[in-house]
């Protein structure tokens, strides 16, 4: 059974540090490493709250993935899984698989018109998936304030 982290304040830092981690040593199409990075930085200093709870649903979503599962679709739309709109626009218009997570996240139709059939399959899973971890970390974040 995989373990789901559970964060406090005080290791807020680690998880952030954690996904920054991990981004840096994926090997991932698109620049997608590139664009996540820029937008943890945008995160950090425009939302630093925003950041912990997008840095605490990445590393949920990975941990909380099926064994054998590929991590990378789940880890990356966690962190974007917080994102506003203009955001998704500015960060995701060139990463069709996470932008097309997001979109349906949020009731929108799907951008991902170059996404092959499994791709919308695994986009169509990966949406569900986010939407209850989004409302776990949301809400477990609202009990902290």
């Amino acid at each position: 059974m995989i373990m789901k982290p559970t964060f406090s304040s005080s290791d807020a830092a680690e998880a952030v540090a954690t996904v920054r981690r991990i981004n840096q040593t994926w090997i991932v199409r698109g620049r997608l490493r590139d664009t996540a990075a820029g937008y943890l930085r945008h995160l950090e200093s425009k939302d630093p709250d925003r950041l912990q709870r997008s840095c605490e649903l990445a590393l949920e979503m990975v941990h909380s993935r099926e064994p054998g599962q590929d991590p990378k679709p789940q880890f990356y739309a966690g962190i974007f899984g917080l994102a506003t709109p203009e955001e998704a626009r500015c960060f995701l218009h060139s990463h069709f698989l996470t932008h097309s997570i997001w979109s349906r996240t949020h009731g929108l139709p799907d951008p991902g018109g170059a996404l092959a059939i499994q791709a919308r399959k695994i986009a169509q899973a990966v949406a569900r998936k986010l939407s209850d971890a989004r409302n776990r970390v949301l809400s477990s974040s609202a009990k902290l304030a």
